[in-house]
């Protein structure tokens, strides 16, 4: 490539859900959107911005191949039993080269997932949305 950038591949993607690695995964995404609240300055139509926290959230694609995280998601129907938080999510990408990079999720909790899914001729895939408490972006050499 011109000037010596290469992009990294997404293929080499991969992440593990409490040392458990997520089979089939597709697409991985996590975002931040920063709030804040406005506030009145005189002498100008224009409010002030104060910084006032963040979110996180994200999505996670599956080509589908089993129910068993499904279940264990269900217990969320239970008004007893809560959904259950997953205190660890590593999300790495190892492109051969440009090396690896990595991001642990702490605190996840997923929100939207599909239940059920097809279309003739296709692979079935499903799709689980979450939010994170906070994250890490680790050096490669923790990984």
């Amino acid at each position: 490539m011109a000037n010596g950038f290469t992009p990294v591949f997404g293929n080499y993607g991969s992440a593990y859900l409490n040392g458990r690695k997520v089979l089939g995964l597709k697409s991985f995404e996590l975002n931040q959107s920063n709030n804040y609240t406005d506030f009145p300055i005189t002498g100008t139509l224009t409010p002030g911005k104060k910084y006032a926290g963040y979110e996180l959230s994200g999505s996670m694609g599956l080509y589908f191949m089993d129910s068993e995280f499904k279940r264990t998601l269900a217990t969320a129907q239970d008004f007893d039993t809560p959904p259950p938080v997953f205190e660890d999510l590593l999300v790495s990408v190892e492109d051969p080269s440009k090396g690896k990079i990595a991001v642990r999720l702490i605190n996840v909790q997923f929100t939207d997932l599909t239940i059920i899914a097809f279309e003739a001729g296709s692979l079935m895939e499903d799709e689980f949305e979450f939010t994170v408490e906070r994250y890490e972006i680790l050096p490669a050499d923790e990984v």
